[in-house]
């Protein structure tokens, strides 16, 4: 969310992405506590919408070329991987 924005707006829409991305995933993932399961969910999800605004954007060059159906693939695995912990 942009700096400046209403104080009401911002909390009506953090507790959206809340209630909509990050108690679903959190509800899915097998983590312990001393993995930081929320810390892990609202990491995944800012570097998904991260990479979404940057395609739009532009503003990287591989990301931007990446196919439809190749980035949300290679997203999704990476994030799958980070979210469950597979690496350790």
């Amino acid at each position: 969310m942009q700096p400046g924005i209403d104080a009401e707006i911002r909390t009506a829409a953090a507790s959206r992405i809340r209630r909509r991305l990050v108690q679903p995933l959190l509800q899915r993932m097998e983590l312990r506590a001393d993995q930081q399961p929320e810390l892990r969910v609202k990491i995944a999800i800012a570097a998904l919408l991260g990479s979404t605004s940057i395609r739009s954007h532009g503003s990287l060059a591989g990301i931007a070329a990446a196919s439809p159906g190749e980035l949300p693939a290679l997203a999704a695995d990476i994030a799958l991987r980070f979210l469950t912990n597979q690496d350790q």
